[in-house]
């Protein structure tokens, strides 16, 4: 996931869940979390739950990107634990990493910068 801060032109919308309307919905997110992506048809992807991908035949479904982005998120989450609380034993590093990396404070996260639109 590396990009840059170079937006992109917005397309015109004009039907929902087209592929237009999709890319400037992305543009949108990239642009309040102030983060470029080099391949945005990735991040679209991402987007994608697997209910609406039921509803549009063909569409790749964000689970496997899910998969990956879960293990990446533990991994930065640990490091970053591991590195500025050097005070804390293993166990109570993985209760303060499991209330980070979890449903209910990650969903809390992205309605703050507007993934479900």
């Amino acid at each position: 996931m590396t990009g840059g801060r170079e937006p992109l032109p917005l397309p015109d919308p004009d039907v929902p869940g087209s592929p237009d309307r999709r890319a400037a919905a992305c543009r949108a997110l990239q642009g309040r979390i102030s983060w470029w992506f080099r391949d945005p048809a990735l991040l679209d992807t991402a987007l994608r739950h697997r209910s609406w991908c039921a509803e549009h035949p063909g569409a790749e479904s964000n689970e496997r990107l899910e998969f990956l982005g879960d293990a990446v998120l533990g991994l930065v989450v640990t490091d970053e634990l591991y590195r500025t609380r050097p005070d804390m034993a293993e166990g109570e590093l993985a209760k303060v990493r499991a209330a980070v990396v979890n449903t209910d404070h990650l969903a809390r996260v992205a309605a703050e910068i507007g993934v479900g639109p």
